[in-house]
């Protein structure tokens, strides 16, 4: 009964998270560029209060724009990184474990990233774009390796407790 659970909530997570990635691709470019625009306008302001560096109103603006395309490819790498980690839960669930678990969460990510920007391709001001598929799969890359070291942080932590790790 256990493993039907984690099957089931690691089906719902993977398809879950699709379907926010789906959506952001889903917006058009002003649409898109207004979110990572703010986001970089509020990292530049904050930082001009934190440090007190009373950058005018312009300066602030120019540069956010010039943080703005950094901010848009770090939202790439950091979603297919969540990405690569679901889908490696999703395998594990399913009981493909070890280096077989992880190619065939790189194979999902890397095609679900594929089809992403092809999608893209039908969204009003889009474009599907290589070079994001790449970026998305160092976002995977990095989320596999990241979840990798916790792995093994966490089973030693468990061996040196003696707690048998599931």
């Amino acid at each position: 009964m256990k493993h039907k659970w984690k099957k089931i909530w690691s089906s719902i997570l993977l398809a879950a998270w699709m379907m926010v990635i789906f959506c952001y691709s889903a917006q058009p470019d002003e649409e898109s560029s207004k979110v990572s625009g703010t986001v970089s306008y509020r990292i530049v302001n904050v930082t001009d209060k934190v440090f007190q560096m009373d950058l005018p109103g312009n300066k602030i603006m120019a540069y956010a724009r010039e943080l703005e395309y950094p901010i848009r490819k770090a939202a790439h790498m950091t979603e297919y990184g969540i990405l690569a980690a679901l889908a490696l839960f999703f395998m594990n669930s399913f009981g493909i474990r070890g280096r077989k678990g992880y190619l065939w969460a790189l194979v999902l990510s890397v095609a679900y990233a594929a089809t992403d920007e092809i999608h893209q391709l039908f969204v009003p001001g889009r474009s599907g774009q290589l070079t994001d598929v790449g970026f998305d799969t160092v976002g995977v890359l990095l989320g596999l390796f990241f979840v990798g070291i916790l792995g093994k942080l966490i089973g030693k932590y468990c061996e040196r407790r003696r707690v048998p790790v599931q």
